[in-house]
């Protein structure tokens, strides 16, 4: 049975899983970072994919052995090279790796992405979608992002309002 819970119950759920990630990287001087967010992809009521942000090089980490998902990642790393004028990610988003660990990439269509950001201090911050990420959300088909601002105030960027501006300069 499919449940549709509130728009901050799936953030809350977000935020639980980017509590996770701090929990697993804090005590490592490599894996530290100064914040830590998550995302998860809500499709006709479930939650269809989960995300995390890493450094780009732990990305490939996470997703080495994993065929499909290797080859998702690594398409998305050239084109993000490319977009990035020609300079490599220096970090890679919960946003994107959520829409990776999607196995059905036809599920995104018309879904919802929540992103919850925590300090190092476990408070919600601002996980408004960077440029990179506003970017890319709208060539997979999601319909909206709701993101955390602060600890009881969430944002939403509805994305149609993207692809028209995509599509009349014709990047889409």
């Amino acid at each position: 049975m499919d449940v549709d819970y509130s728009v901050s119950r799936y953030l809350e759920i977000a935020k639980g899983r980017a509590l996770e990630h701090q929990l697993k990287l804090h005590n490592n001087i490599e894996t530290r970072q100064d914040s830590y967010h998550a995302a998860i992809v809500v499709a006709g009521g479930r939650i269809v994919a989960t995300g995390v942000n890493y450094k780009s090089n732990r990305a490939h980490d996470y997703y080495r052995g994993c065929e499909s998902k290797q080859a998702r990642l690594n398409k998305f790393f050239h084109d993000a090279y490319k977009f990035n004028h020609k300079r490599p990610l220096n970090d890679y988003h919960a946003e994107m790796d959520a829409i990776l660990d999607c196995d059905n990439l036809d599920l995104l269509k018309g879904a919802k992405i929540y992103v919850a950001r925590v300090n190092p201090h476990g408070k919600s911050a601002n996980s408004s979608p960077c440029e990179k990420c506003r970017h890319y959300i709208p060539r997979y088909g999601l319909s909206r992002v709701i993101y955390s601002i602060g600890e009881y105030d969430h944002g939403v960027w509805n994305v149609k309002k993207q692809v028209d501006v995509m599509k009349a300069k014709g990047m889409m």
